[in-house]
């Protein structure tokens, strides 16, 4: 690539944000003398950066927007493209890439990736080195790493390189994790493994989640494991499930064990589920088997059984989210049914995951017709999320009326979080004529904190 060409990549893609991009003289050169000549240049420079491409094998649809990501790239990622065509496999290809040093005062700060044709914000002069192979550019963020100080650029200079999936690249994470250093330093080593695909990357992984000491390390394993498309690790992530190990390893294995999507798996989800003393343990069970397709029955025999209230009102806002119609008197009932008043009202607010048109009749419906005081304030609370004229009506005539002042104070309070036009003016008149002195100095209290938002 020449460098007139290699500017007008950046400029378009609105990189030079400050200085000017520097493009290496002679793009066939060593690599390492092209870094020697970048690293001479950024001496005593208050900001600078170093950047080369490389071409790597990385999940089809996936974007990486600038210095770091935020999308998922274990293998077993999938587009948002992909999914909604309902594709299970995600097909592994060819992405241009920029590698970048971010460097203050000649010191190493921040280290990432970032998709050739996406801007990104850079300080300083760019050193562009041109290109360079993935093996090169792997050993190259090897040696970075073995020189630099323990901190967040080293972290990212392990990230940066386990993008390269390579035998070289397996063996520096599993030194790293079979190191002394500090356990952060080795979690990010065991997030690398999990997107390499070399069998030593998945054997390192199976031996952490059986029996490392650091728990925090072992939790990253057995999450790994989770995206590898492997049967050994589906059976330890079952051994990992059974009850000889204690209840936070087995629900981390548990939602290890949900990305594999296997009939077993599910049958283990349930078996937990129903059978757990353990509420988060339970929990995860549920949370795994939710998203399963056919889930509603499930959901609402846990919503109607379950020993833990919690899980209980749990699998209710899982109803909804799987059929908000069907689900709706379900939920009504049990609220009714419910004889603790506090899970009573929790399943009240659980009905606040439904769109206005279906929750503010059903809110009213259960303010009007429950007795208990928690439930009918855990109502109007609800309703308070909902800026709805009728909303605004029903809570202005329950501030006014004088029979039950905690009922009044809660419509206060819903009204200051009732984000619609007319609740300045009614609050003013609460402050100015209400009954009662505590609900006028209310009304006053919240009319100043809305004045000075």
């Amino acid at each position: 690539m020449s460098r007139h060409l290699v500017f007008l990549l950046f400029l378009c893609a609105g990189w030079l944000t400050a200085g000017e991009l520097v493009a290496h003289p002679d793009p066939e050169a060593l690599f390492s003398e092209r870094w020697s000549w970048a690293q001479s240049r950024i001496k005593g420079i208050e900001h600078a950066s170093i950047g080369y491409e490389v071409t790597l094998t990385l999940p089809e649809g996936v974007w990486l927007p600038g210095m770091g990501w935020w999308i998922s790239y274990d293998r077993g990622a999938r587009s948002i493209a992909a999914r909604l065509a309902g594709i299970e496999d995600q097909r592994m290809v060819p992405r241009r890439l920029a590698v970048l040093f971010y460097y203050r005062r000649g010191s190493l700060r921040e280290v990432g990736l970032a998709a050739i044709e996406v801007p990104v914000t850079l300080q300083g002069n760019l050193y562009w080195l041109g290109t360079t192979e993935p093996e090169s550019s792997a050993a190259h963020l090897i040696a970075r790493f073995d020189a630099a100080p323990r901190g967040p650029a080293a972290d990212e200079l392990i990230e940066a390189a386990a993008f390269h999936d390579a035998g070289e690249v397996t063996a520096f994470l599993q030194r790293i994790v079979r190191s002394d250093t500090d356990s952060e330093t080795r979690e990010e080593a065991v997030e690398g493994l999990a997107r390499q695909t070399a069998p030593a990357a998945e054997r390192t992984l199976l031996d952490l989640a059986r029996s490392e000491a650091d728990r925090e390390v072992r939790h990253e394993a057995i999450e790994a494991l989770g995206y590898r498309d492997s049967k050994v690790a589906f059976d330890v992530l079952m051994t990992l499930t059974g009850k000889g190990h204690d209840s936070e390893i087995r629900a981390e294995a548990l939602s290890a064990l949900g990305e594999h999507n296997r009939p077993e798996g599910v049958k283990r989800c349930r078996e937990i589920l129903a059978g757990a003393v353990d509420e988060d343990l339970a929990e995860t069970a549920l949370n795994v088997l939710a998203h399963e397709p056919d889930a509603f029955s499930l959901l609402e025999k846990t919503a109607t059984r379950h020993r833990h209230a919690d899980i209980r009102v749990q699998a209710m806002r899982y109803m909804i989210e799987h059929d908000e119609e069907r689900a709706l008197p379900i939920i009504e009932a049990l609220i009714g049914r419910e004889r603790d008043p506090e899970i009573a009202a929790d399943a009240v607010h659980s009905l606040t995951e439904l769109p206005a048109r279906a929750a503010v009749p059903a809110l009213i419906r259960v303010l009007d017709g429950d007795r208990r005081r928690d439930v009918r304030v855990t109502a109007i609370y609800a309703l308070s999320e909902f800026a709805q004229p009728e909303v605004l009506a029903l809570l202005e005539r329950l501030a006014w009326q004088n029979d039950d002042p905690e009922l009044a104070e809660a419509a206060v309070d819903g009204l200051s979080d009732l984000d619609i036009d007319g609740v300045k003016q009614t609050l003013l008149a609460l402050a100015k004529r209400h009954a009662n002195d505590a609900i006028r100095e209310q009304a006053r209290e919240i009319l100043q904190d809305l004045l000075f938002d």
